[in-house]
């Protein structure tokens, strides 16, 4: 073996390296992305669930206070009634 067919041989072999490194660089570069982006819609996901059920909650206070309302307004025309029938008396 002379030095131009060990030169032709590393060139051969640097090529094929390149050949096999540079889609993988991509793939990594693109894992990391979508990772990242994976990460991103985590964090907003939490965020929304949280907000959704703080606003639950609210609804659930605001529903039981509407009834507690109606419960009160309820007495209130009973009282009413029960007064207009003794004054009717």
């Amino acid at each position: 073996m002379n030095t131009s067919e060990a030169i032709a041989i590393v060139v051969v072999g640097a090529s094929a390296i390149f050949t096999l490194v540079t889609p993988i660089l991509k793939l990594t570069t693109s894992i990391v992305t979508l990772t990242n982006t994976i990460e991103s819609f985590k964090e907003k996901f939490i965020q929304q669930q949280k907000t959704i059920n703080k606003h639950n909650d609210e609804i659930d206070t605001l529903k039981f206070e509407a009834l507690e309302n109606k419960h009160i307004l309820a007495n209130h025309e009973t009282r009413l009634k029960s007064l207009e029938h003794k004054s009717t008396k």
